[in-house]
């Protein structure tokens, strides 16, 4: 199970915080709206807001996978969730498989 946390730490940029008298994990999300430099790239949300993927992040997943183009991918996710409205994700929930 911990290796299963590594490999989506890897990949949606969160962090483990900690446990706290028996309350579940909390999870940070590192969020591109922090930093003030442009995002790589902005994924629509069922909300109309917009999740923005920081340059940090991108690098971060061409490191932890390097056999897949991370920039196509990424392309496809945004037009897939244009193409599937209904499947659209919120701010919470982006970041899960």
């Amino acid at each position: 199970m911990k290796n299963l946390w590594m490999i989506r730490s890897a990949f949606d940029g969160t962090k483990e915080k900690g446990k706290t008298k028996g309350k579940e994990k909390e999870v940070q999300n590192s969020c591109a709206e922090v930093n003030s430099a442009p995002p790589f790239a902005i994924l629509p949300l069922v909300s109309g807001d917009e999740y923005p993927i920081s340059l940090e992040q991108f690098q971060q997943w061409v490191k932890a996978f390097p056999a897949v183009d991370v920039e196509n991918h990424s392309q496809r996710m945004k037009v897939w969730l244009y193409e599937h409205p209904d499947r659209m994700k919120t701010r919470k929930g982006i970041g899960r498989c």
